[in-house]
């Protein structure tokens, strides 16, 4: 009641206020972080130009909040029509609201997050978005050059009796330093069978035909590279590559390979033997997992998956999401249709620690998850934190949803029994499981429930089936899941309130509040909620609310530079106005 009088207090001091404040006055911002952030530019620009410098400006260079991806600070000066409220945060993300016209605007005092594209705005006059079109003839011709490319890939590719994906798998390779020096340079396909026949052919080694009776690639490497050591075995800079690489599961998927041949093959039997000899000789050598012979350049070695592509204006990019028919998932598809000119692939996980885990391991290139879980990882694992502070951006509000039996009789959360209910978490490691182990840091109560991970489809069943269980969701409104649920179980299932409001005083390790106190709107799930007079009326829900939040790779925005950097960043707002249609703020 305090809260609600103070900030109606606040409103009508601003209302009184905003009529003596001059509407088109601009007041600079002198502050020293005002300051130092217009230093960063002009440092930056030294070193990569304007564009490149306002697109890595608050990222690589910057753990605060106030980055590009947060859309948070002023790079010079504050319009007073631009304004947005947030909480004082030291590095990750807290609760922000901005207006649709503070975010589109085109002013002098437009957010960083608009640098570089307040540029080109002003270059040409107009104060829509920028969007990167090619001409009608050059997608064209852009287009016939992939297919040709494309088709040069699968005329190799069909020269052999087996089939292979392995390369397609980056996960198992995505740390090894050969890859990592020639993978994300790409070239087309033609380009990439030209140098390599061009590099045989000097050394006057031909394709042996035995090579064809298996398959294209081993791993990350390309077949041939493979082929041709053992044909130089004799030679230490060649017999040396299976010394160092022998832990490569590349190489030993391609060992097993040449001697099933073997069996068949007295000279290649030999030559396996040679090898070997020789390898033997290098015993107590230490192993360098970066080694190639002399003259062998990885776009020679790698295999063609690897480092070449149809077409290689094309930037790649993996992004690990959440269950199927969740709406992380959903917002990987609304980012899909918005990245026409990337090459993008959505990896469904069980939830945010797995996504976490695999942006660590640089297995894919961005993640979704959730605020608290972000926090909680951090906690665990700070060594982390130069990997996931500075790349974030929120996307929408996530709300903490408890769902019981109709006949429980359970009307909020502090009304469970510990000795009575089971309380499903979803998946081990998902966002809704850190929600649960969160609540049990706020209140050890909660840590005397029996827990069970399930599938939320299995949660659903038990919950509509027992009086005891419980299932706890987080997810942001309108989940394709909840939908189901609401005309599946409606009958069986209730939404309930969760009436632990004080949680929303709890801050992180970065003074950031944990939780918010929101509502889950009348009618969202009709069947799922009951209104407060026999049922009827007015069904909103009080709970708890946490932030979605968008977490990109460094290493992909160093790879690829400030113009991706800036079609993804366009591509992230529009879906953001997208997934909000449907999820709300």
């Amino acid at each position: 009641m305090i809260r609600r009088h103070t900030w109606g207090l606040t409103v009508g001091l601003l209302v009184v206020l905003g009529g003596l404040i001059p509407v088109d006055s601009v007041v600079p911002d002198r502050s020293p972080s005002s300051r130092a952030s217009q230093e960063t530019v002009l440092n930056l620009a030294d070193l990569f130009g304007p564009e490149e410098a306002y697109a890595r400006r608050g990222f690589g260079f910057s753990r605060s909040s106030r980055s590009l991806w947060n859309r948070r600070s002023s790079f010079s000066r504050r319009s007073t029509r631009t304004t947005m409220t947030r909480r004082p945060t030291v590095r990750t993300p807290s609760k922000t609201t901005v207006s649709p016209s503070a975010r589109r605007s085109t002013s002098t005092g437009a957010t960083a997050g608009r640098s570089t594209r307040a540029r080109s705005t002003a270059a040409g006059g107009s104060t829509s978005r920028a969007t990167a079109r090619s001409s009608t003839m050059g997608k064209r011709v852009q287009s016939e050059a992939a297919k040709k490319s494309l088709a040069t890939h699968q005329s190799k590719q069909s020269g052999f009796s087996r089939t292979s994906n392995t390369a397609a798998n980056t996960s198992s390779y995505r740390n090894n330093p050969v890859y990592n020096r020639s993978a994300q340079n790409r070239t087309s396909y033609g380009n990439y069978y030209a140098g390599r026949d061009r590099y045989y052919g000097g050394m006057g080694w031909g394709y042996p035909r035995y090579a064809y009776m298996s398959y294209p690639s081993f791993g990350m490497w390309d077949a041939m590279i493979w082929w041709s050591i053992l044909d130089r075995s004799r030679d230490r800079h060649y017999h040396s590559m299976a010394h160092h690489h022998a832990q490569d599961p590349g190489y030993q998927e391609w060992r097993r390979e040449a001697e099933r041949l073997a069996e068949d093959n007295e000279e290649l039997k030999t030559k396996l033997a040679v090898l070997d000899q020789e390898v033997a000789t290098m015993k107590g050598v230490p192993r360098d997992t970066n080694y190639l012979p002399p003259g062998v350049d990885p776009s020679v070695a790698l295999a063609a998956e690897v480092v070449a592509t149809a077409d290689p204006s094309r930037p790649l990019m993996i992004i690990s999401t959440g269950v199927t028919n969740g709406n992380y998932h959903r917002f990987g598809k609304i980012m899909q249709t918005h990245l026409p000119d990337f090459d993008v692939t959505l990896e469904p996980s069980n939830g945010s620690e797995d996504n976490l885990n695999s942006l660590v391991e640089n297995q894919v290139d961005a993640v979704l998850v959730q605020s608290d879980m972000l926090n909680a990882y951090l906690r665990k694992h700070p060594e982390t934190e130069a990997q996931l502070v500075g790349l974030q951006s929120t996307l929408y509000t996530e709300y903490v949803q408890l769902l019981v039996n109709k006949d429980s009789g359970i009307e909020a959360i502090t009304e469970l029994d510990s000795n009575i209910h089971i309380v499903y978490v979803g998946p081990r490691g998902s966002g809704t499981h850190s929600a649960w182990e969160g609540f049990v840091l706020q209140d050890p109560k909660y840590g005397e429930f029996t827990t069970r991970y399930a599938s939320y489809e299995e949660a659903l069943n038990q919950v509509s089936d027992s009086n005891s269980a419980v299932m706890v969701f987080v997810a942001g409104l309108n989940s394709p899941l909840l939908q189901e649920a609401n005309d599946k179980y409606g009958h069986k299932v209730n939404i309930v309130t969760i009436d632990e409001q004080h949680f929303s005083t709890s801050v992180d390790q970065f003074g950031n509040t944990i939780y918010d106190v929101a509502t889950i709107p009348d009618d969202t799930y009709p069947n799922l909620q009951v209104g407060w007079l026999f049922g009827f009326g007015d069904n909103s829900l009080e709970t708890l609310s946490v932030d979605a939040v968008l977490i990109l790779s460094k290493r992909w925005v160093d790879t690829y530079g400030s113009k991706p950097m800036t079609l993804f960043e366009d591509a992230l707002w529009r879906s953001i106005d997208d997934i909000k249609l449907i999820v709300g703020k």
